[in-house]
């Protein structure tokens, strides 16, 4: 396995979920299983540089399911699918951003932008 991943990168989650976001409040990152199995998002990331969000162990979506991380509350308040980043200030720009979804070896599963960022 190579750091960051440089030729021929793929991942068993490419095409399988997609990521959307809501800047307005309150911030919201949506991460849907569009695949007819489940998936488990441990080992992956959330980016949006420069934060980053990594799910723990045991952090399945089931078939159809999404999974919403909120930038704001408390991690205590996590269940299966709500997460909370647990970050005090808004970090979405409303004028335009990016949120990657990305193994921790930095391969790009699903992308989502909006306004003047791109993917």
């Amino acid at each position: 396995m190579t750091y960051p991943c440089r030729h021929l990168c793929a991942d068993p989650l490419q095409g399988k979920v997609t990521v959307t976001a809501r800047s307005s409040s309150p911030e919201e990152i949506r991460i849907r299983n569009t695949s007819p199995e489940p998936i488990d998002l441990e080992d992956y990331v959330v980016d949006n540089d420069p934060w980053k969000y990594s799910f723990v162990a045991g952090t399945p979506v089931a078939p159809g399911a999404t999974l919403r991380l909120f930038v704001g509350g408390s991690p205590a308040r996590d269940t299966g699918l709500v997460k909370y980043w647990g970050k005090s200030k808004s970090i979405l720009n409303d004028t335009g951003d990016r949120v990657v979804l990305r193994t921790h070896t930095d391969v790009r599963v699903a992308c989502y932008a909006w306004g003047s960022a791109s993917c």
